[in-house]
């Protein structure tokens, strides 16, 4: 609505003052034929399209409609469609009706010349973020660039495998920081939709192109607040470098699936492989379920991770903290990306 009044309001005056007297004209056309059958005051309508015009039109034609209604509604008291007035308590009922009227076109406007200042200012703010958010992705990217030139230099294995994960993570900041949208309220988001495919491709160029990694999106479509999207990028990227890591020691192929959905106002979050799986301790160090325990735990969430000889899967489930404002939920729908 503001988005079609502030249009309006950048039309030339004079067109806005036709269209004020247009509509005064149409009104009096409508009714003043009723007058005759049915007696009594014009003013209601009037001030209808009084109040109308100078919210939508601006101040002038406002007042423009005001003064023309007025001289119109001389045309209601008797002796009907003559302009005179010939009782002074019909010529008191129209100068209140201009009062009224004039200070209600006052009121309105500036009602409307607020709403309309805050839209400005919001879309002021959303243009600012959307900036700020690329420059920070590139930010990311270039870092990204610069570590990357920097692995084939490091001759330990070690280091340049902490490296090449330090250099997964930045990948995943980057990725949000680039798909983040602004909301009219100023928030930044991620659609949940948008967050699987492309959190999708990012891993799956930096995967091993003989391990299929499937990203799957069931259910209502949702939208993530900026830090639940870092945090749950972060944890995917761990659990999926992990799998890749360590669920198929003996052989160059698998499949891990990565899946999530909304249920009753919880993500539920899922990463399973097809691989070795374990008994009792975890493999490697340990120190990347205990980084995703600690970022669950920062949603609001607990890992559950369980493990046989068919495979590992990893769940987490965290509320949905309202990002955008609206209505989460949506037309329940099934992506699946390979």
């Amino acid at each position: 609505m503001l988005r079609w009044i502030a249009l309006a309001r950048s039309w030339h005056v004079i067109v806005r003052i036709g269209i004020a007297t247009i509509a005064v004209a149409a009104v009096t056309a409508l009714q003043l034929p009723v007058e005759i059958e049915i007696p009594g005051e014009p003013f209601l309508l009037y001030f209808v399209v009084v109040v109308v015009s100078a919210s939508v039109l601006g101040r002038i034609p406002g007042l423009f409609a005001v003064v023309e209604s007025g001289i119109a509604s001389v045309l209601y008291f008797d002796p009907v469609y003559a302009l005179k007035l010939p009782r002074a308590i019909d010529l008191l009922a129209i100068e209140i009706y201009f009062v009224v009227a004039a200070l209600s076109v006052e009121a309105f406007c500036r009602l409307a010349d607020s709403a309309l200042a805050e839209r400005s200012a919001a879309i002021s703010i959303r243009l600012l973020l959307r900036e700020m958010r690329h420059r920070v992705a590139n930010d990311f990217a270039a870092v990204a660039a610069m570590l990357y030139g920097s692995a084939p230099k490091i001759a330990d294995a070690q280091s340049r495998e902490i490296l090449q994960h330090v250099l997964s993570q930045v990948h995943v900041f980057a990725f949000v920081h680039k798909e983040l949208s602004v909301s009219d309220e100023g928030r930044s988001f991620v659609s949940d939709r948008v967050f699987v495919e492309r959190l999708g491709k990012v891993l799956r160029e930096a995967i091993p192109g003989t391990i299929k990694i499937i990203f799957e999106h069931t259910g209502n479509e949702f939208s993530l607040s900026h830090s639940q999207a870092v945090t749950l990028g972060l944890i995917i990227n761990e659990l999926v470098t992990n799998s890749v890591k360590y669920a198929f020691p003996d052989r160059c192929d698998g499949e891990i699936d990565v899946s999530i959905r909304e249920h009753l106002g919880d993500c539920c979050v899922g990463v399973s492989d097809n691989g070795c799986g374990f008994t009792g301790k975890v493999r490697g160090t340990g120190k990347g379920i205990g980084l995703v325990e600690a970022l669950a735990q920062e949603l609001g969430g607990v890992l559950d991770l369980r493990s046989s000889k068919d495979g590992t899967t990893a769940s987490i489930k965290f509320p949905i903290r309202s990002a955008t404002g609206s209505d989460r939920s949506g037309d329940g729908e099934r992506s699946t990306l390979r």
